[in-house]
């Protein structure tokens, strides 16, 4: 698909740039508000616009409540933010939660959205992966700059402790150290020189 929107004459970096802020920040909203993502590809519908040749948003499901959601630009309408009262939770299962929601983050991102087009951007686009990795970083540190009101390090833990659980969640460098960072000898990644 992603190849077929190129050729329509979609640009392939600021698709990706768009894809790339509209998961991070449609999960990372939902883990906001406390519901679980689902961002398996099933679950994912990507919106575009064919006459302005331009990403418009994800339509994302909830893994628990199995609500669906347009998210434009990565943001939930204020109504559906601030509407809810926050349910009280005993610490052990909001720790619970807090894991659920970071594995949910890390590996349908990367290994079923980011990943895939990452290597697809650096193959046949020649996009160096320096700037691909420019493009996730950023993607999730404006989401969590522009949201710090969101009190995220209580709902999903950017840390790195979760990160050696899945190697492909590894390929990108983002957060602070421990970061993703590239694994050059990974099966899934191009070999750069």
């Amino acid at each position: 698909l992603f190849e077929s929107l190129v050729e329509f004459g979609f640009d392939p970096v600021s698709l990706f740039k768009d894809i790339s802020d509209g998961i991070i920040s449609a999960q990372l909203h939902f883990i906001a508000i406390r519901w679980i993502p689902d961002a398996h590809t099933q679950n994912v519908a990507y919106l575009f616009d064919m006459k302005q040749k331009q990403f418009s948003g994800i339509l994302l499901k909830d893994s628990e409540c199995e609500k669906n959601k347009i998210i434009r630009g990565g943001k939930l309408a204020s109504s559906i933010l601030y509407s809810q009262s926050p349910v009280a939770q005993t610490k052990s299962e909001s720790n619970v939660r807090t894991v659920i929601s970071t594995l949910y983050f890390h590996h349908t991102i990367y290994t079923k959205h980011t990943e895939p087009l990452a290597c697809l951007l650096h193959n046949k686009y020649q996009i160096p992966i320096v700037d691909i990795q420019a493009i996730v970083h950023n993607s999730l540190n404006a989401w969590l700059k522009d949201n710090s009101n969101m009190d995220m390090h209580n709902k999903i833990d950017l840390t790195g402790r979760y990160y050696e659980r899945n190697l492909a969640c590894k390929t990108l460098q983002i957060g602070q150290p421990p970061y993703y960072r590239l694994l050059l000898n990974h099966k899934l990644l191009p070999t750069v020189h």
